[in-house]
C-alpha cells in the first residue's frame, strides 16, 4: 500500500508541525469567539422575535428594527381577527422607564409589555406557564438572572420605576439580558402605571398565532393593510430578525465598532495561520528540494504540500469546534452573551482550509524558482 508522503512527513516532523497546528487552532478560536459576540451582542436585540411563538408580527410600517416601534392604529389587527387561519391575536408593547433602587441608584429599564395568559405567545420558548403567572401581581417584574445583582441581589426586592412602585417576582435563568441598562417583563396593567400612555388597543406590535396546516404567506398578505400607504404591515418573525440584527449591525455605532473589532481578529487570524504554516513549511524546504532533485514533479510536489496544508488544517478546524465549545459552555456559565451559528463555524472552518492550502503554495513558490541543488546547500 502506497504511504501517503505528506502524512509520513507530519509523523516524523510532529513537534515541527504541532506548533504549527496549535497556532491555527488558536487562530480559528479567535475568529469565532469574536463571531459568537457579535451575534449574541445583537441576538439580544431580537429576543422578543426569536423567544416568541409567533409566526407573524403586524407592526408599523417600513420598520428596521423591532425595538424601533411606535403604537399602532386600534383598526390594525381587524383583519388578523376576522381571519379563518388566525387563531390567536396578542398585543405586545416595548416601554421603558428610570428605575431606580431603594438606595437611589438610578438606571434605565426597558420593559417588555407583555400578555399573562396561559397560552399567551410572547416570550412563551423563555417563560414557563409559572414564571407568566407572577406577572399577575400587581407592581410585578420580572428580570434576568444576570441582572438581578444590578437591582439589590434578591426576589422580591422593591424598586421605582418612573417613581410608581414595582417589585422582582422572579428571576429567569437567561436569554433576557439586553444592550445596556435593564430588561424586564411586565403584564400591560402593571406597565400602565409606569406608562399611562400604553393602550391595549393601540399595541405596538399585534402576533399572530395561525391555524395548523395554514399557508403563512397567503394569511400574511391578507391581514396587512392594503394600499400604497398602509398603516400597517405584517412581518414574518425570522426575517424581521435578520433584519434587526443587520440594521444594529450597519447603522449604529454600537455595531459598526464590535464589527470593526471582529474583522480585527479575522485579519490577525489570517495573518497567524499564513505565517506559521508558511515557517513550518519552509522548514522542511530541503526535503521538498531533495524531492525535487531526483525529478518530482512541481504539480505532484504541490499536491504533497496541499495535502500537508490540508491535514493541519483539517486536524485544526476540529480541535478549533472543540475549543470553541468550550469556551461558549463557559460563556453561558457566567451570562455572557455569545451565539454561534453553523453558518459561522462553516464559514471559519472554510476559511482555515483556504488559508492553510494558499499558505503552504506560498511557502514552497521559491522552491519553483530556484535550482533545487543550491537549496540543499
Amino acid at each position: 500500500m502506497p504511504v501517503s508522503i505528506a502524512r509520513s512527513t507530519l509523523r516524523r516532523e510532529t513537534r515541527r508541525y504541532v506548533a504549527a497546528l496549535l497556532s491555527v487552532t488558536f487562530a480559528g478560536l479567535l475568529m469565532l469567539v469574536q463571531l459568537a459576540l457579535l451575534q449574541g451582542l445583537f441576538a439580544s436585540v431580537t429576543v422578543p422575535l426569536d423567544r416568541s411563538s409567533a409566526p407573524l408580527w403586524l407592526g408599523f410600517p417600513n420598520l428596521t428594527s423591532v425595538d424601533v416601534s411606535r403604537p399602532l392604529t386600534v383598526h390594525a389587527p381587524s383583519l388578523a381577527l376576522i381571519h379563518p387561519d388566525v387563531e390567536q391575536v396578542e398585543p405586545y408593547a416595548l416601554t421603558g422607564g428610570d428605575l431606580r433602587r431603594l438606595d437611589g441608584v438610578a438606571m434605565f429599564a426597558a420593559v417588555h409589555v407583555i400578555d399573562t395568559a396561559p397560552n399567551a405567545m410572547a416570550f412563551s420558548r423563555l417563560l414557563t406557564g409559572a414564571q407568566r403567572a407572577l406577572l399577575d401581581e400587581p407592581g410585578a417584574l420580572l428580570i434576568d438572572r444576570a441582572d438581578l445583582d444590578k437591582v439589590g441581589g434578591s426576589v422580591g426586592m422593591q424598586v421605582e420605576i418612573n417613581g410608581k412602585k414595582a417589585h422582582i417576582a422572579g428571576v429567569l435563568p437567561g436569554g433576557l439580558r439586553g444592550v445596556g441598562g435593564l430588561t424586564v417583563l411586565a403584564s400591560w396593567s402593571t406597565a400602565r402605571r409606569f406608562d399611562p400612555s400604553l393602550r391595549r388597543d393601540e399595541a405596538h406590535f399585534w402576533l399572530l398565532r395561525l391555524r395548523p396546516g395554514a399557508d403563512v404567506q397567503a394569511v400574511a398578505r391578507s391581514v396587512g393593510e392594503p394600499g400604497p400607504k398602509p398603516r400597517w404591515q405584517t412581518y414574518f418573525a425570522d426575517e424581521f430578525s435578520k433584519t434587526s440584527q443587520i440594521y444594529w449591525l450597519l447603522e449604529t455605532g454600537l455595531g459598526v465598532g464590535a464589527a470593526f473589532g471582529v474583522l480585527l481578529a479575522l485579519v490577525v487570524g489570517v495573518v497567524i495561520t499564513s505565517q506559521t504554516l508558511s515557517a513550518a513549511i519552509q522548514a522542511s524546504i530541503k526535503e521538498f528540494a531533495a524531492m525535487r532533485a531526483i525529478g518530482v514533479s512541481t504539480q505532484a510536489l504541490s499536491k504533497v504540500v496541499l495535502e500537508l496544508s490540508f491535514w493541519i488544517g483539517g486536524l485544526s478546524v476540529v480541535l478549533t469546534a472543540v475549543a470553541a465549545a468550550g469556551v461558549l459552555t463557559l460563556a453561558r456559565s457566567v451570562d455572557v452573551a455569545m451565539v454561534l451559528s453553523p453558518e459561522a463555524v462553516i464559514g471559519t472552518g472554510a476559511l482555515i482550509l483556504v488559508i492553510t492550502a494558499v499558505s503552504g503554495l506560498l511557502a514552497i513558490k521559491p522552491l519553483f524558482k530556484a535550482d533545487p541543488a543550491g537549496l540543499l546547500r
